[in-house]
């Protein structure tokens, strides 16, 4: 198997259902025996709404320049500039449907340049590796929504039904359905373009744009 992509900013990425399916697949590859299935879910849950888990999705309607300060990616780094500028610095591809789970791996664990990208907010509080061993899938989608990706808007009926299904299909192959067509477009994180602005939570902390870890 190999990890499917489109490089595009249009609502649906030109993701099919099959398409969907095959990428949690090399999701689950990457991650089997590193953290439950419902961890996995939870995380799928976020990925399916942020970026129809399709490596190469741009933010909707920003156009598909690396230049652009605008999401891209399975959970929709912003800036795509500079999550795209870490990627060539180590020889890959931003595309990279492996590279960007690295990435996600790294942030929980806090190396590789990607420290400070994980931490507690909103009443959720698992470590990284708490939130790995998770078992209940309802709950590890509302803290990797949180924990991680803080939206700007959760749409967080979305990702729940979306986790649901990918917690099902991870453990039956039960067929996800298609996207809902009434899911929003994601809006970037107000958070993560302020940490990639300023260099790491310690600044953003200094600056008063967070406290405690907290937004």
């Amino acid at each position: 198997m190999a990890w499917i992509y489109h490089i595009t900013d249009s609502v649906g990425g030109g993701m099919s259902r099959s398409d969907m399916e095959n990428n949690a697949d090399e999701f689950y590859d990457y991650f089997n025996g590193y953290m439950t299935k419902a961890a996995m879910a939870g995380i799928l849950g976020n990925m399916q709404h942020e970026s129809y888990i399709n490596p190469g999705q741009c933010q909707i309607g920003s156009g598909t320049s690396e230049s652009s300060r605008s999401g891209g990616g399975l959970i929709q780094w912003t800036p795509r500039n500079a999550f795209i500028q870490w990627c060539t610095n180590r020889g890959r591809s931003w595309y990279d449907g492996n590279f960007q789970l690295y990435r996600i791996r790294c942030e929980g664990e806090g190396r590789d340049g990607c420290s400070g990208y994980w931490f507690p907010k909103n009443g959720y509080n698992y470590s990284w590796y708490q939130f790995c061993a998770l078992t209940d899938w309802e709950e590890a989608c509302k803290a990797y929504l949180n924990e991680r990706e803080r939206a700007g808007v959760s749409a967080l009926s979305y990702r729940l039904k979306y986790a649901e299904q990918w917690y099902n299909y991870l453990n039956d192959g039960r067929p996800i359905d298609p996207v809902d067509p009434d899911d929003p477009v994601p809006d970037p994180s107000p958070y993560e373009n302020n940490l990639y602005r300023y260099g790491g939570v310690r600044d953003l902390m200094r600056r008063g744009v967070i406290s405690d870890g907290k937004l």
